[in-house]
């Protein structure tokens, strides 16, 4: 992509404005994202092709851009989104980008936290002390955690992004975009599919990770299409159309859980082996593409989106372990790094990025 440094780019449509900053020091593109006025759904779509094509020439012509979006206020939060920021079908990227996932996954169970546990090993504590499940807040807890695994792997590698696993899709079989096929469970990425999961995972804590994709058998997990998942409820009156859907979608992802099998099949120990993000990552995806189906904007309102459970004590209490109510540092004291807010705080509810 021909651009020139130190040049702000600034372009109106429709009252609204998208400025690109195309940085000095570096090969470096900040994108800015300002609340459309304009509530054209064919044109925003339009728009939303044509970022997307840019943002894929700009990742392979190797810049590196910033992203900021836009909160449900209208006001700009900016992020620091390596690569392009766009969450991507893990089948899909180079094998050089899944090898820098994958790599980055494994340094983070040799960098601590104040109490001595290792990065990696904190995301099972996490859930074990959480266990948020079968309620208003499922989707809303899960969100957080990954958006915060996500800014650890940005740590080691600012340029990674939390790729997700396209479920209706057979993990060991997946179409890579280009006509081909790759397995994700190899030792060039996640490990073995079935038994001990091996090198390059028994790295990590705990040093036996287990599967059982399918039993064995090849074939997908049974479950819904995407669509169908979105579509849940879509005809109900709004204040329905949260619950129904949410429901619809932790089914299916209970599905997907023990088509996995072995740790992942189970809830004690599911955030031990790291394929669960990228499954996390793909059910985020599927609310994301729900909050952003055309003509239903109140999805992304804070003050609307979960209908009638908006006023559930699970949407509006605050979200552990991070408030510190549970105890786990560096969350809870001596460290005193909490952070409080609830599933309508703006960073849960405002949907991250993805190539669909």
């Amino acid at each position: 992509m021909a651009t020139t440094t130190g040049v702000v780019r600034q372009v109106s449509w429709s009252g609204s404005t998208v400025c690109f900053l195309i940085g000095p020091s570096r090969e470096s593109v900040e994108i800015f994202f300002i609340k459309f006025e304009s509530t054209d759904s064919d044109w925003v779509r339009g728009f939303k092709k044509s970022m997307a094509n840019m943002l894929t020439e700009a990742q392979d012509a190797g810049f590196l851009v910033t992203v900021g979006h836009p909160s449900t206020s209208g006001m700009v939060t900016s992020t620091a989104m390596g690569a392009h920021g766009i969450r991507k079908n893990v089948a899909t990227i180079p094998q050089a980008e899944r090898n820098r996932l994958r790599d980055a996954i494994l340094e983070l169970d040799n960098r601590n936290y104040p109490d001595g546990v290792s990065k990696w090993k904190k995301q099972d504590d996490i859930h074990q002390v959480t266990h948020v499940h079968n309620g208003a807040s499922f989707v809303t807890w899960h969100r957080e955690l990954c958006n915060r695994l996500e800014a650890l792997l940005r740590e080691v590698d600012p340029t990674l992004s939390l790729h997700y696993w396209d479920w209706t899709t057979d993990p060991r079989n997946s179409p890579d975009g280009k006509g081909g096929m790759v397995n994700l469970f190899s030792t060039n990425f996640m490990g073995s599919a079935t038994g001990n999961a091996g090198p390059p995972m028994n790295a990590l804590f705990p040093p036996t990770i287990t599967r059982n994709v399918n039993n064995g058998n090849p074939g997908p997990p049974s479950i819904s299409s995407d669509a169908a998942i979105i579509a849940t409820g879509a005809g109900s009156p709004i204040d329905d159309q949260w619950r129904l859907f949410r429901i619809a979608l932790e089914g299916n992802h209970n599905t997907v859980h023990t088509y996995i099998g072995g740790n992942i099949g189970a809830q004690h120990s599911a955030f031990e082996d790291p394929f669960v993000y990228l499954l996390h990552s793909n059910l985020d995806r599927i609310w994301a593409m729900w909050q952003r189906v055309p003509g239903r904007e109140w999805r992304l309102d804070p003050n609307q989106v979960y209908g009638s459970e908006d006023t559930d004590s699970r949407i509006t209490e605050t979200l552990e372990p991070w408030d510190g109510g549970s105890g786990l540092r560096p969350w809870a004291p001596p460290d005193n790094q909490q952070v409080v807010k609830n599933s309508k705080h703006a960073s849960v509810v405002t949907p991250p990025w993805y190539d669909t």
